[in-house]
């Protein structure tokens, strides 16, 4: 995923570097989470990696990612949605991560 954003997102250019940085991800919420362009974004670039499924971490803080699912599984694309915060490891942990990732690939081969 990042490495899509970078090429979408990183034309930014300027005297200062710390603020063509920040420019560089003024837009990454839009790109990631607002619907429909989020949604249409995450297929457009499954589709053009030719992915066979899409682990989805999805955070309480961004309302979009129902969107995204539902618009990958429409294109036939799985998905295991994984409901934790980067940044909370006790979320890791009750989502049962490693036991899910197992399963799903296990399903997909």
């Amino acid at each position: 995923m990042y490495l899509a954003i970078a090429a979408d997102g990183y034309l930014r250019y300027g005297d200062d570097p710390v603020r063509a940085l920040a420019a560089r991800f003024v837009g990454i919420t839009d790109q990631l989470y607002v619907p429909p362009w989020s949604a249409q974004w995450y297929v457009k670039e499954a589709l053009s990696h030719r992915v066979d499924g899409v682990v989805h971490l999805v955070a309480d803080d961004t309302p979009g990612s129902g969107f995204i699912t539902e618009a990958l599984e429409a294109e036939g694309i799985p998905v295991l949605e994984i409901r934790a915060n980067n940044a909370d490891q006790r979320s890791s942990d009750a989502a049962r991560i490693p036991e899910r990732m197992a399963e799903f690939i296990r399903r997909r081969v």
